[in-house]
């Protein structure tokens, strides 16, 4: 999907960072949700993140 994204020339990175950086992202806020679920928005962190990387993402 990334690589998709790349080739129309509408991402912020590089496809294998993007999806590096999204990796992390996801293995961090499942830690965190873990230690506590009532305050870590785990789908809004991750909505919020690929909408800052993916122009266009958040219409």
């Amino acid at each position: 999907m990334f690589t998709a994204l790349a080739e129309a020339r509408t991402l912020a990175v590089e496809p294998e960072l993007l999806a590096t950086m999204t990796i992390s992202l996801v293995n961090g806020l499942q830690q965190q949700w873990l230690f506590d679920r009532d305050t870590v928005k785990v789908e809004q962190a991750l909505r919020s993140f690929l909408s800052s990387m993916i122009p266009g993402l958040d219409r």
